[in-house]
């Protein structure tokens, strides 16, 4: 079984909606989903600074929190 991780980005809709679509504003982010799609994954996670790890039809909230500003705990 092969399975991707996406990080979450800065850019984000200002809207309530799926994870997947949350991100959609960054070029980096439709980059990995494209290259998932065209590499037969089974399936694919996006790991958010706010919620975790999300399924792409998690529905969520806009956030402002950040990875890169995170402990590794």
């Amino acid at each position: 079984m092969k399975v991707a991780l996406v990080s979450c980005t800065k850019l984000k809709v200002s809207y309530p909606c799926s994870a997947r679509e949350m991100y959609q504003e960054s070029t980096l982010f439709k980059k990995a989903v494209k290259f998932i799609e065209q590499h037969d994954y089974d399936d694919w996670f996006i790991l958010s600074a706010e919620y975790g790890l999300l399924r792409q039809q998690n529905v969520i909230d806009p956030y402002d929190l950040t990875l890169n500003t995170m402990k590794v705990s």
